[in-house]
């Protein structure tokens, strides 16, 4: 190697020490200052934690929607107060079945009575048979029972179809079973009666079969 050479080497070591010194200068400097920002400023509000932009998080107003207004099901019952519950006169109309119904003319009754009052009893034997029942005997009561409330009805059973009509003219009467073997009711007319009741609130009653 010459002396040009060797000459040529020093100067070329002198110009890269500072050169490379100044680049780790800079290295550090720029690290020193992006370190900084991280630790103190941290991710922007838009940053997800892994470098992804995130929407914003905004405050969406959703207009109230008109609806029709709810109503009850026409399957479900609705129950009016005590207050507004009124009295629904029956009539006549047969049931909706188109069965047959217990006439007036098919119920046998005994018109018995158990007041002091005079001809109460042929009074109403006699209203009974222009509604059409089948009026049996008027007299005084058999048993003589006294009888304060309006009336009795005596018959073989309390359900039988003969009693639930008769009992439908004479609004307050008490159903009285004895067990008898016919279908004969007795009407016992007692201390609390006055007249018989409205025929256009009796509703007909159903039977199984017709009766002769």
């Amino acid at each position: 190697m010459t002396a040009d050479t060797v000459g040529r080497e020093r100067r070329r070591l002198h110009l890269r020490a500072p050169l490379t010194g100044l680049v780790l200068v800079l290295i550090v400097v720029f690290g020193t200052y992006y370190g900084w920002q991280a630790a103190f400023d941290g991710p922007g509000p838009n940053v997800a934690s892994d470098g992804c932009p995130t929407p914003s998080a905004t405050t969406t107003t959703t207009s109230p929607t008109t609806s029709a207004p709810t109503t009850a099901p026409t399957s479900a019952a609705v129950i009016a107060p005590a207050a507004a519950v009124t009295a629904v006169p029956t009539t006549t109309t047969p049931p909706p079945t188109g069965g047959p119904v217990l006439l007036p003319a098919s119920v046998a009754v005994n018109v018995y009575n158990a007041t002091l009052r005079k001809g109460l009893a042929n009074n109403t034997a006699a209203e009974l048979r222009n509604r059409g029942f089948e009026v049996l005997s008027v007299q005084n009561d058999p048993l003589e029972a006294v009888i304060v409330e309006v009336a009795q009805i005596r018959s073989a059973t309390s359900d039988q179809p003969e009693v639930r009509l008769l009992a439908q003219h004479i609004p307050g009467a008490v159903i009285v079973p004895d067990g008898r073997a016919n279908a004969t009711v007795d009407l016992v007319l007692g201390e609390a009666f006055t007249a018989l009741g409205d025929p256009a609130l009796v509703t007909p009653v159903p039977i199984a079969t017709p009766r002769c």
